[in-house]
């Protein structure tokens, strides 16, 4: 009987770990997703929904990211937060357990613990730890995201997205794209600056190469409207 009851034990802690590994493939986030993995980031995906366990208190305080389920699909998800000093590490099974009431049947997996991305794509077989990365803004961990191959739609379109010129960047680490697109930023926020000064910079950063046509057009659209 001690060794039926082993068995099963030992059968329901494989079948346990093997249900809450992290994802493993190539996946794209769709426009929600990513606004909320974003929000999820930056301490502001925060349920309000009595109904599911939260609290209209929430609104307004930050919350620390725990935990952010997402399914094959790349639309749907479930997020784990605190909005204490002390947290409790949240159950991955039961987590990838709640995103797949959601997916319609879709396996959901862990894409990310805390503030690291453990979803493992072709781009990234280590997946991408943005911890040290979001002091730098939402615009940059946005991008940063989409060049690690998890989003491939218009950033600019990104609920939240603030307005300014982004830089291509060959690398997400490539600490020079980082410079460049300080020195943009500085050029064309200038408080003094109007929107002719503004069109030449931008003319200046086309010809010399720092801007592709398409970004040139889309920041001259912006500085116009």
């Amino acid at each position: 009987m001690k060794k039926l009851l082993g068995i099963v034990f030992l059968s329901l802690v494989l079948c346990t770990n093997a249900f809450s590994k992290s994802g493993k493939g190539n996946v794209t986030l769709s426009k929600k997703a990513m606004e909320t993995f974003l929000d999820y980031l930056y301490g502001g995906a925060k349920n309000l929904n009595a109904n599911t366990g939260g609290s209209t208190d929430n609104k307004g305080n930050k919350t620390k990211p725990l935990l952010f389920t997402l399914s094959e699909t790349g639309d749907s998800y479930l997020y784990n937060y605190c909005s204490f000093s002390t947290c409790r590490e949240p159950n991955k099974y039961e987590a990838i357990l709640g995103c797949q009431k959601y997916s319609n049947g879709t396996p959901c997996f862990t894409f990310a613990t805390k503030k690291k991305i453990v979803w493992k794509n072709d781009q990234n077989p280590k997946g991408l730890n943005l911890r040290k990365e979001l002091k730098h803004g939402r615009n940059h961990v946005a991008q940063l995201i989409k060049n690690a191959g998890y989003y491939n739609g218009d950033i600019t379109l990104l609920r939240g997205f603030q307005t300014e010129v982004l830089t291509p960047s060959k690398s997400y680490s490539n600490t020079a794209t980082k410079k460049v697109e300080k020195k943009i930023r500085k050029k064309i926020t200038k408080s003094d600056a109007d929107i002719v000064s503004k069109l030449k910079d931008l003319k200046e950063l086309l010809v010399s190469g720092v801007l592709t046509k398409e970004e040139f057009e889309k920041a001259k659209k912006k500085l116009l409207n």
